[in-house]
Parts: structure tokens; sequence; C-alpha cells
């Protein structure tokens, strides 16, 4: 998303770029692989990659595509690819740590090594459902930033990313997710896995592409209301607060409206045959 503001760190956030100094130095001999991040911690690994002139060789990787809980995977200068994707965070980028990966530049198996995925089935009795399944895990005692997404398949089978000790070990302990008794199995992942996600899609249209006015189309609300909803702090841009209702809007971008939902934005620029501009959304469900 080019030309958008660059992330700025925010109270409590010394400790955690304190962490990325750390492994930053830590890639000059080989390949460095952080806990799980949030998106928001993505955000903010990217612009202080891009400050301290690392960039180029940063990536995130889930454990699969489509991931939204990522390590931070800092390769070696030795290990310089051609060609990569400019975003950090984009698809393109995962795409080439992969094949980094696979033609063992992450300097011995470090990212595989890091990164692994359980397999958990319920007994078929029992609808499970993502909480039920987090809920499960995090009562064993493991950290959060151990975990990276939990991605439900059905309503009786999940898989759960995670460190690669803490996979081992839920492998062999999780036996109970809810009020269900589960199976828990070590999972290669296939090249094509994907972490499903259900939208229901918006659209509507904007004067501009202004934040207030995309809120005031999403969420159904008056455009004071979309003001107040901005000034008040319950909205967030990219993971981070929203600083003013006038912050343009772009594709790609993802808008959070507290009580409202989450929204991802697919499009805000065709006009209609009066003036205005289509505005088409994706909500997460």
């Amino acid at each position: 998303m080019a030309g958008r503001p660059i992330p700025v760190p925010g109270e409590g956030d010394e400790m955690f770029l304190s962490h990325l100094a750390d492994l930053a130095s830590a890639s000059e001999r080989g390949t460095a692989v952080s806990d799980f991040l949030t998106p928001r911690e993505c955000r903010l690994a990217a612009a202080e990659a891009a400050r301290g002139g690392w960039a180029d060789r940063l990536f995130f990787w889930g454990g699969c595509r489509g991931s939204m809980r990522r390590a931070a995977v800092i390769l070696p200068p030795w290990a310089m690819m051609d060609d990569v994707p400019r975003d950090p965070l984009s698809p393109e980028r995962a795409e080439a740590l992969l094949r980094a990966v696979d033609e063992g530049l992450d300097a011995g198996g470090a990212v595989r090594e890091k990164i692994a995925a359980v397999r958990v089935i319920g007994s078929g009795y029992k609808t499970l459902t993502h909480r039920d399944y987090l809920g499960a895990v995090m009562a064993t005692g493991v950290r959060r930033e151990a975990l990276g997404d939990v991605a439900v398949l059905s309503e009786h089978e999940a898989v759960v990313f995670a460190g690669r000790k803490i996979a081992v070990y839920l492998a062999a302990e999780l036996t109970g997710v809810g009020a269900d008794t589960v199976s828990a199995s070590l999972f290669d992942p296939p090249c094509d896995f994907t972490v499903p996600r259900r939208f229901e899609p918006v659209s509507g249209t904007v004067q501009s592409p202004r934040l207030d006015g995309v809120i005031h189309a999403l969420c159904n609300v008056s455009r004071a209301d979309a003001a107040s909803l901005v000034s008040r702090g319950d909205v967030s841009l990219n993971d981070f607060p929203a600083a003013a209702g006038d912050a343009p809007v772009e594709p790609g971008d993802v808008i959070s409206v507290r009580g409202h939902g989450k929204y991802l934005i697919d499009g805000v620029s065709d006009v209609t045959r009066k003036g205005r501009l289509r505005l088409t959304a994706r909500k997460f469900i």
C-alpha cells in the first residue's frame, strides 16, 4: 500500500522493538525467527526493518498461506534473493520465503524447525468453535505468542499452528476441547493449505475515500456517528488507532469498528453515474 503512513510505535512497544533489534543482530550469523506476532506487531516490525536497513531480508510466515499471526523471519545477509516483492507483508513476499526455504537459504531449516502444525479432530458428536480450540490450548499453559492461527476446518476439526516444541507437546497432551474428547497429531500442511476465512460481502457508495465516509457506508451509521466513532478511538485502520476521520482508505486496508465488526476493503474507486465512488468490502464473520 504505497503512500500509507509509517506505523509509529506506542507506549509499551519498547520491549518488542528491543527484541527485534536482537533478532536483526542474530540474523548476521544465520536465519532468525521470532515468536508469532499480531498483525499490528508485523506492521511495526516492517517499519522498524525499513528504518534499520534490513527490510530486504525480512519476511513473515505463519505456517501456511493466509495466516494472520505470523513470525518475523530475518534471513542472513548472504542469503539475499533477487526479484523479491518489496512489501514484507505481502502474500507474494511469503511465496519468496518458501522458495528460499526450499533452496536451503534459511540456514539449516530454521523456519521449518521453528513453526509446526497440529491437527485436532473431535469425536464428531459435538460442535467445536475457534474459541473452544484456543481456550483448550491456552489452558495447557501455552503462551499466546507461541501460537499462530487456529484454522477451523469443520465443526469437528482444526489445525493449530505453533512453535515446534509446543506443537510436539500439544500432539502428545491435548486430549480435550470444550466438552469433547479429541485426538491430536503433528500435521504437515500441503503446499496449497490456506487458513479458511468467512466473509460477508458489503457494498455501497461514498463521496470520497475518507475513513469516516467509508464507516458511514459500511456500518450503516450516520456521518456524525461515524466521526464520533473515530474521535472516541473506536476505529482502527490496519491494526493501528485511526488518527482522523479524513484518513484516506485504499484497497487492501483493514478497518475495525468497535461494536460493528472488522472489514477488508476490496475497492473504493469506480465512479457511478451520479459521480460517487463505488465501495466494495468484506466483513469478517
